[in-house]
């Protein structure tokens, strides 16, 4: 029920629950040669559900982490910032990249790219169709930006003050 949904919202310190995503993925980014790179995150309030919040970034960072290869050292970096009244929190990844063929698909539910990348990475395909919902709730924005070399998850909330 998204009215009960609604009801459920209150301030929260995006920078504060943002860190405690990460931390909770640092061992596991560890043990792959993987730095998780925090920049100095901006105090940024803003009116939302915090349990969502939170499972749109361990979405996001889990998703840097799994289409991230082992065997080299790589880097996640994540930031988080304000841009004209909004709070933008940005997850880069140097990982394999989502071809173009596949960037209008992949916030459908269990869309997985090509069968290559379904066979060596863990996933159902619903990761981002919950990010994408999470934020439309929040009346936020989502954009990807993706490359061979790595992909962006860019995604925006209107400030609470």
């Amino acid at each position: 029920d998204l009215e009960t949904l609604r009801r459920k919202r209150r301030i929260i310190n995006l920078d504060t629950l943002l860190e405690k995503v990460v931390r909770r993925y640092v061992k596991r980014a560890s043990a792959r040669r993987i730095r998780l790179l925090c920049e100095p995150c901006e105090k940024v309030r803003i009116r939302a559900i915090p349990e969502l919040i939170r499972m749109a970034a361990d979405n996001l960072v889990d998703n840097a982490l799994k289409y991230t290869p082992d065997g080299k050292e790589s880097h996640i970096y994540i930031r988080l910032f304000r841009k004209k009244g909004r709070a933008v929190m940005e997850i880069s990844d140097e990982g394999m990249g989502i071809k173009d063929e596949h960037m209008p698909y992949v916030f459908e539910p269990f869309y997985r790219g090509d069968d290559a990348h379904s066979r060596t990475v863990s996933g159902h395909g619903l990761g981002l169709s919950i990010v994408l919902w999470i934020v439309r709730l929040h009346k936020g924005g989502i954009s990807l930006e993706s490359t061979e070399n790595g992909t962006t998850a860019r995604v925006s909330f209107p400030l609470a003050d």
